[in-house]
């Protein structure tokens, strides 16, 4: 949030705010700027007002990614409507900046008609792009609500069957010449622990390459500790789906 961020990650109440300086290409100087500006003349009061008091402090590819990131929601457009503002305020004409400075001035916003806004895949893909995570909601909880009715779980218990992203993939060689991996994934809610041992790698490293989004069929490492897990099969979303539609023969809906 540009009127609340500082530079690094900061505490607010009881939140802890991203920091300016972890959004791409904003760049140390330029949250400073925003901070600086902030606090010695007061909030931002609408779009309008931000890019004026921010020319050029804070350059075209900075301000896409403030949009996109969701730091400049706190001016209530939409972020479609917020990503034209900048577009005209940068690309447009000189009419087009003097007509904000004008604004600005006699402390009103420029009157814009209020676009469609992104999808909210849209919206968590620019998210991920500009800061690394995601803000809204994490797409696998989104998948797997769409899906309810599918056998797809949060991680716990033995033997599940689990929808994931792929966070990291660490490759080994054992003593034997073999490859194996060791990933993190998060379902939605956490990041967990999972080993591919080399007979399931020697399938799954081919997958892996492909996307960053699976489904997992994963048993409990018992030797292990209690949050690691280990992969049987990995599968598409779509060859997951496929199977169960054409394979369970009854569907409960709670209603």
């Amino acid at each position: 949030d540009v009127n609340k961020s500082e530079i690094y990650f900061s505490d607010y109440k009881k939140d802890i705010l991203f920091s300016l300086l972890s959004i791409k290409n904003l760049g140390y100087i330029s949250s400073k700027e925003i901070v600086k500006e902030r606090k010695n003349y007061g909030k931002y009061r609408s779009i309008d007002d931000f890019l004026f008091r921010m020319d050029k402090k804070v350059d075209y590819k900075a301000a896409v990614s403030l949009v996109k990131s969701g730091a400049m929601d706190c001016f209530k457009y939409n972020r479609r409507t917020l990503m034209q503002k900048v577009i005209d305020y940068y690309e447009d004409t000189r009419k087009t900046i003097d007509r904000v400075r004008e604004a600005v001035m006699e402390e009103f916003t420029i009157s814009v008609r209020e676009l469609d806004d992104y999808s909210i895949n849209e919206k968590i893909k620019m998210e991920k792009e500009s800061t690394g995570t995601y803000f809204i909601k994490h797409p696998v909880e989104i998948k797997k609500e769409k899906y309810y009715y599918l056998p797809l779980r949060y991680i716990e218990g033995n033997e599940i069957d689990t929808y994931v992203e792929i966070i990291s993939v660490k490759e080994i060689t054992t003593k034997k010449g073999s490859k194996m991996a060791f990933l993190v994934v998060n379902d939605g809610k956490n990041d967990i622990d999972v080993t591919i041992f080399p007979a399931t790698y020697q399938y799954a490293k081919v997958m892996l390459k492909m996307d960053n989004f699976f489904v997992l069929s994963l048993k409990q490492d018992i030797k292990g500790e209690k949050n690691k897990y280990i992969l049987e099969k990995i599968t598409t979303f779509e060859n997951y789906y496929n199977y169960c539609i054409n394979n369970i023969n009854e569907i409960y809906v709670l209603v």
